[in-house]
């Protein structure tokens, strides 16, 4: 059975657009973590928690980008050098002839969407940023207003 999350962390979860966290994803449960770990905190500390995570989501997808990009083109060339052994003269031919194998396509596949994966995971770090800056602007503004109310009294 699921435990029931702070308020405040659904809150926070919500506002990165994760609705429903899911326990088995480590970057859930990470935020999850930090969310906690940072409740009753000013927005920024929160964010700045929460933009560690990404971060560490991010390498590890560029790990696993680097990975698949690897396993991929070594796979490839080895069905491209196996053509050519075999007697194939045209060494687009044997590129068409590899890239169209079962198991090269789905090494593209795994390739191709670890790319993906990468991607939204800069995506979201870069966001978490933006959010960061909009936190601090929206704090600088306070603090000025505050400023002008305690010189005027107004």
């Amino acid at each position: 059975m699921p435990r029931t999350l702070d308020p405040d962390v659904v809150d926070a979860l919500a506002s990165v657009g994760i609705y429903q966290p899911d326990p088995a994803d480590p970057v859930h449960v990470r935020l999850v973590e930090a969310l906690e770990r940072t409740i009753g905190q000013p927005d920024g500390v929160r964010l700045t928690a929460m933009r560690w995570v990404y971060a560490w989501a991010l390498e590890r997808e560029g790990d696993e980008l680097a990975e698949a990009r690897a396993s991929y083109e070594a796979l490839l060339a080895s069905h491209i050098v196996r053509f050519r052994d075999d007697g194939e003269k045209s060494g687009e031919m044997c590129t068409k002839r590899a890239e169209a194998r079962d198991d090269v396509k789905a090494a593209n596949l795994r390739y191709r969407l670890a790319e993906q994966r990468e991607r939204l995971a800069r995506k979201r770090l870069d966001a978490c940023a933006d959010q960061i800056k909009v936190w601090s602007s929206l704090n600088a503004n306070e603090r000025a207003a505050n400023l002008v109310h305690a010189r005027t009294g107004v």
